[in-house]
């Protein structure tokens, strides 16, 4: 996961904390806070004994080529080091990620309206610029490159339900360039670290920021779930600027062991083709507001019966929404298996995401069904 400071531009990769466009014009996604993640504990989770909220590498520090004297070597974020001094707002050691959790409520389906924060746990982190010798006062080099525990929930509060975390870059404190990468897990209050979705789920709201992935990985990650309620239904899968890659890539949904969910009525039936479009950098894609109707095409496998799939090149889709459109059965069931691979997705989608080359950017994803944003897995 990651998150930019509201300096950095909209076409670096973080299409909701930047405040303005490449073109300098302002970003009409724009929001603060910018990202909400749950950290969903079911009933009977070990996490009812006491949880722990913890953060990997939670502050912004580039190390600038020129080494780092801290502990643990961290490379993986950017901070703009600037030139104009210590005073300088854009600088990216100044900035703040806030990192604050509050209580499930009565609407576990809207996240804006949680209003209680979980006691202790409202945290922000400062910044650090090897290249510029520059860092902050609150700045920790213990943090660097480890998991941090942002707060402690005691099993006397702790309860079954959706714990809503926020996210913002910048809080109280000037606009400044940075991207920030991070991790987000659960741990018991006996230390240990939960694995199974029958203890925690961590998922985005309504969108997410996804740091990139190594070169040559070429993952296949959840991406959303699709109940059966859902049937008859239209979903959209929204990814903001995806082709920093340096050579060639590919995306494509897949999940029962013919390609694709949904799938149909039973997991043996052909994959659900998609169509896709391109919308520009003043489109208000995730507040699903004054979009086209039109401008729907053929993805890159428009065979019927194949799967949904889109082949590009470095920077085809720079600064740009690329969008699928799925039209889900009336029929449509869940396949077979509980969404531990792409195999037995049950009623989860997954994304296999392949490139040649080395990623140098991030993006957004997000996903709405009938125009109401649903759950996101990173």
């Amino acid at each position: 996961l990651a998150i930019s400071g509201e300096d950095r531009a909209k076409g670096q990769g973080d299409a909701v904390a930047a405040r303005y466009r490449n073109n300098g014009n302002s970003n009409p996604e724009y929001e603060v806070p910018s990202y909400y993640y749950a950290f969903e504990i079911p009933v009977g989770s070990s996490l009812l004994g006491g949880a722990e909220v913890q953060v990997y590498d939670p502050q912004a520090h580039d190390a600038g080529g020129v080494g780092n004297v801290g502990p643990n070597g961290n490379t993986n974020d950017w901070v703009f080091s600037g030139s104009g001094g210590p005073t300088s707002n854009s600088h990216g050691w100044n900035s703040q990620t806030r990192f604050r959790v509050y209580k499930p409520d009565t609407s576990p389906n809207y996240w804006l309206d949680n209003n209680q924060v979980v006691s202790g746990c409202d945290r922000t982190y400062r910044g650090r610029s090897d290249a510029a010798n520059q860092e902050h006062i609150a700045y920790d080099d213990m943090l660097e490159d480890t998991w941090v525990s942002v707060c402690t929930i005691d099993s006397t509060e702790v309860q079954s339900g959706i714990y809503v975390i926020e996210i913002s870059s910048d809080h109280e404190a000037p606009h400044t360039d940075m991207i920030n990468g991070f991790s987000i897990r659960g741990v018991t209050s006996g230390g240990t670290v939960v694995t199974s979705s029958t203890d925690l789920q961590v998922y985005g709201l309504g969108s997410m920021s996804l740091w990139q992935f190594d070169t040559g990985s070429n993952p296949k990650f959840k991406i959303a779930r699709i109940d059966e309620v859902y049937a008859g239904s239209r979903l959209i899968i929204s990814l903001w600027d995806v082709s920093d890659i340096g050579s060639s890539a590919s995306i494509e949904f897949v999940g029962t062991a013919s390609g694709f969910p949904p799938s149909g009525p039973d997991p043996g039936s052909p994959p659900i083709d998609c169509q896709v479009r391109i919308l520009g950098d003043n489109e208000e894609v995730l507040k699903n507001k004054n979009l086209p109707s039109g401008g729907w095409m053929a993805d890159s496998s428009p065979a019927s019966g194949t799967t949904c799939k889109l082949d590009f090149t470095d920077g085809q889709y720079n600064n740009r929404w690329v969008q699928f459109q799925f039209d889900i059965p009336a029929d449509y069931q869940c396949a077979s298996g509980t969404g531990a691979s792409p195999a037995a997705p049950g009623c989860w989608m997954f994304v296999s995401y392949s490139v040649s080359g080395s990623i140098t950017d991030r993006t957004v994803w997000a996903a709405a069904i009938d125009g109401q944003p649903i759950h996101l897995v990173p």
